[in-house]
């Protein structure tokens, strides 16, 4: 069985309108950071549209062909730049193109040793398969949580930015892993990026909101249900 893992910080609330440029501007402000790297998978995908909440459909589906059996069916990207000359060549793929984004990903490679060494797991007694993040990626669209335990995924937002690679956490905790990312300069760096670039403006949440928090269990990591409306860092665990 193959496992999969991705810390993501992502922004909940309605999100901005974002154009083209705009992810060119922020994948700009990421690469200023000092933290990224050419080295890795890097690819980009951008379907243009009305805005990205018009609808919470995913940019992927899975089409079952008999019982039992399914594959995966992408939308038809508008932009589809599968081998990009590195993160610049990304950035110049964006920039000035003022079309509102409807769906977007793009794999900017790989992140320094500083960044993912905190957060990476070997040689555990406990569990043998070893957490070794190794990529960072951009997502625009539906944004997701969830691990091994989860019954379904909680949708929490339109935009996240995702640290991720083979393996799962275990016999660390989520919250162990929020600690290192929270006390990690460098990936602080990059939350600051994403928070200055769209920022949440730090009002309390509502009571609803407060109560689904709170059935997030263990996917929230925070000490307070209530804490302001901010980015976050969330988990997504396949296997």
């Amino acid at each position: 069985m193959s496992f999969f893992t991705s810390l993501t910080y992502y922004r909940p609330c309605t999100p901005p309108i974002v154009t083209g440029n705009d992810l060119a501007n922020l994948i700009t402000q990421l690469y200023e950071t000092g933290t990224l790297t050419d080295s890795g998978f890097q690819i980009l995908q951008v379907k243009f549209g009305n805005s990205v909440d018009q609808d919470e459909q995913d940019s992927s589906s899975a089409e079952e062909i008999m019982p039992g059996l399914a594959v995966m069916d992408d939308i038809e990207w508008d932009l589809d730049v599968p081998k990009p000359s590195g993160i610049r060549g990304i950035i110049d793929a964006l920039k000035g193109d003022n079309r509102p984004v409807y769906r977007a990903y793009a794999s900017l490679g790989g992140a320094i040793d500083a960044v993912l060494k905190p957060i990476t797991r070997t040689k555990s007694p406990e569990n043998q398969i070893n957490f070794c993040p190794d990529s960072v990626s951009l997502e625009i669209g539906p944004i997701e949580i969830f691990n091994l335990r989860s019954d379904a995924p909680a949708f929490v937002g339109w935009i996240g930015l995702s640290l991720s690679g083979n393996g799962y956490l275990f016999p660390w905790k989520f919250r162990d892993v929020f600690e290192r990312l929270e006390s990690t300069p460098e990936v602080q760096r990059i939350a600051e990026a994403c928070r200055s670039f769209w920022p949440v403006a730090p009002d309390r949440p509502e009571p609803c909101i407060v109560e689904l928090r709170r059935q997030l269990d263990d996917l929230w990591p925070y000490d307070s249900f209530d804490k302001e409306w901010d980015w976050y860092w969330g988990i997504q665990e396949t296997g």
